[in-house]
């Protein structure tokens, strides 16, 4: 019987738990939007071999409303004991404290046996900033990523987010990663770059809402 403290998960899922042992391990790299996750994601990937995906969690099962997922934990959890491999995820989100407990609380019950190693990103703020003002305004038009919902996200984010204590973490920390930094930054104090980010925030439409639920 299911703890009813717990999301929901489909028969999907449970359809492809393995029952033997598992020997796999998840890699969880958690940051600020612009840190740099997905660059280290896809680094580690081509190193290790391993699938990678992005915004692979899912959370806040009492309303149904996820800020992630897009029904990639489906596939993970698959991967992980259906097919007894190893694979990596990145996730922002896992920046907020409630959010990071309610994915820890399904790891623990879903995925006692898989092995666990997170990657925490520092909270520079700065070097946040410019490299969200360059995704939006001066990458490749093809790559150029200027959601409101992102510069939303990233402006609660950078004020919330605190690297956890190794000490009282359930799990395999490695030492924080410094964010990247881009090479014509367009701020050069925070205060600044705060500043326009908090503009640009009060100046956006209303936040997109997407209703889903766990997978």
């Amino acid at each position: 019987m299911r703890n009813t403290d717990l999301p929901k998960i489909s028969d999907k899922i449970m359809n492809t738990v393995f029952k033997g042992d598992v020997i796999a391990t998840l890699t969880i790299i958690v940051g600020v939007g612009g840190s740099g996750k997905t660059n280290l994601a896809q680094k580690l990937s081509r190193e290790r071999s391993e699938p990678y995906f992005a915004d692979a969690t899912l959370v806040n099962n009492e309303n149904l409303k996820q800020r992630a997922g897009y029904g990639k934990l489906t596939e993970v959890v698959a991967i992980l004991l259906g097919q007894n491999k190893s694979c990596i995820i990145d996730e922002s989100f896992l920046t907020n404290k409630a959010f990071r407990d309610d994915f820890i609380k399904f790891c623990s019950y879903y995925l006692p046996n898989v092995k666990q190693e997170w990657i925490f990103f520092q909270n520079e703020r700065l070097k946040c900033i410019n490299n969200l003002y360059y995704d939006a305004f001066e990458a490749p038009q093809e790559k150029r990523r200027n959601e409101d919902s992102r510069f939303k996200a990233v402006y609660g984010q950078i004020q919330e987010y605190e690297v956890p204590n190794p000490q009282n973490f359930p799990y395999k920390m490695l030492a924080p990663k410094p964010v990247h930094s881009c090479k014509n930054p367009k701020f050069h104090t925070e205060k600044e770059a705060i500043n326009w980010l908090k503009r640009k925030v009060d100046s956006g439409g209303p936040e997109s809402s997407a209703t889903r639920c766990w997978i």
